[in-house]
């Protein structure tokens, strides 16, 4: 150690390599305050030749708080950020976008503050240099310096804490600072998981529906609520003419394709078809569960013209259509009218209304259309806001919906009765 000294006669400047970690908060900082309380101060606070804090400053606070004398010892090595980032990567256990936070104000840091090999001609630090030196994909740092620019201070705050991803972040700096801290509100209260699925949810608020003593008859609309797998208990075996459905996308959800592809050849008829909507992150996956049970038989392209485009950050592309994968129950293959395989959504239609993963009521008619007629049954297994059986009635289908989750069953429920009501058939 190179001095103890007594709290009240320091006072400490630091570096600029001590900034590029967040300071700990809450239970975290509690924490160390307790082990430093019971313990006394295990690491010393590192300082370079000039006594400038390079590590340490939440011991520093500690200390302070816990009225423990600091202990110091001096840095003499060339390479400051390098040192001080090997020391937090390892202690603190950080993510990958924390790590990717730290390099983002890494590549900021000006040359007369960087070590040797450390700088580039305008005197920023290399965004290569700093992902290396975090262990981190170049891609993941350049989100990181867009939120480091444009994100609010709560935003930043989150990521540093583990709370957010910058991928998620990077979505939703563009907008205002109070819509952003409220983002960050839903997110920490555990009401969203994501930001960008707290974006969703305040931009289109599910709608409030008046309620109506008009019911579409059982025989015309039957709603319940059941997972995929378990919809059999529901149906009759050969029953439905068509499922037209919009599955969840991310990868935690794949498993539902092979239920739904199982499910599927039990309720349809024979030469029935089951037309899915999906992303394309994962297609070979989808295609390889649901194969094994139904017969592919075209990949139709649904486009989302205007503002409806989709920014994959993974995979660098902006998306302005999706596959709409259709397959058939056995049978003798598909013996319906030809179709052509490109279908739309209405410019700018992306209604979120009723359920934050909703689709246009104007692409789903398409659809429909294409490739159901009026007095078939259609089965959607994962209902949502119900825009599909809304369709269905309005176009004279027969519809049967389900979902695991009983709110956008109750949704949905409200949504296909008010549209019943304003039918000619629920006037009649």
């Amino acid at each position: 150690m190179d001095a103890i000294l007594d709290l009240n006669d320091v006072s400490l400047p630091v570096h600029p390599a001590a900034t590029m970690f967040p300071m700990m908060e809450g239970p975290e900082f509690d924490l160390l305050v307790d082990d430093i309380s019971t313990h006394g101060l295990r690491e010393p606070i590192w300082v370079d030749p000039t006594g400038r804090v390079l590590d340490g400053r939440n011991r520093d606070r500690a200390c302070l708080i816990a009225g423990v004398p600091l202990e110091f010892q001096t840095y003499d090595g060339d390479d400051p950020f390098a040192f001080v980032i090997s020391l937090n990567v390892h202690r603190r256990h950080l993510n990958e976008s924390q790590r990717a936070m730290v390099a983002a104000r890494l590549a900021n840091i000006r040359r007369g503050e960087v070590g040797k090999g450390r700088e580039k001609v305008d005197g920023s630090i290399e965004l290569s240099t700093a992902a290396t030196l975090l262990r981190v994909g170049e891609a993941s740092v350049k989100r990181a310096r867009v939120v480091r620019d444009q994100g609010v201070p709560a935003v930043i705050a989150a990521i540093d804490s583990g709370q957010v991803t910058v991928n998620d972040a990077a979505k939703v700096v563009d907008r205002p600072t109070e819509e952003q801290e409220a983002l960050v509100a839903d997110v920490k209260s555990g009401k969203q998981k994501t930001l960008q699925r707290a974006a969703v949810a305040r931009r289109h608020q599910v709608r409030e529906i008046p309620p109506t003593n008009v019911q579409p008859p059982a025989d015309r609309c039957r709603l319940f609520v059941a997972s995929v797998a378990d919809m059999t208990e529901h149906i009759a075996t050969g029953s439905v003419d068509c499922i037209i459905t919009d599955p969840p996308y991310p990868r935690e959800f794949m498993p539902v394709y092979a239920d739904l592809a199982r499910t599927a050849a039990q309720v349809l008829k024979p030469g029935g078809s089951c037309v899915v909507m999906v992303g394309q992150s994962y297609l070979p996956e989808i295609l390889a569960a649901m194969t094994p049970y139904l017969r592919y038989h075209w990949t139709v392209a649904y486009l989302t013209p205007g503002g409806q485009s989709v920014q994959l950050w993974n995979r660098k592309v902006n998306t302005f259509w999706k596959p709409v994968l259709w397959f058939i129950n056995g049978g003798d293959g598909y013996d319906g009218d030809w179709i052509g395989d490109v279908t739309r959504s209405a410019p700018n239609d992306n209604d979120k209304r009723f359920h934050h993963w909703g689709q246009s009521e104007t692409g789903m008619a398409d659809l429909v259309r294409r490739v159901t007629v009026a007095g078939e049954t259609i089965l959607d297994p994962f209902l949502g806001g119900g825009t599909t059986g809304v369709v269905a009635l309005d176009l004279g289908r027969l519809f049967i919906g389900a979902d695991i989750d009983a709110a956008a069953v109750d949704t949905a429920r409200a949504r296909l009765s008010r549209t019943w009501e304003a039918t000619d058939a629920g006037q009649a």
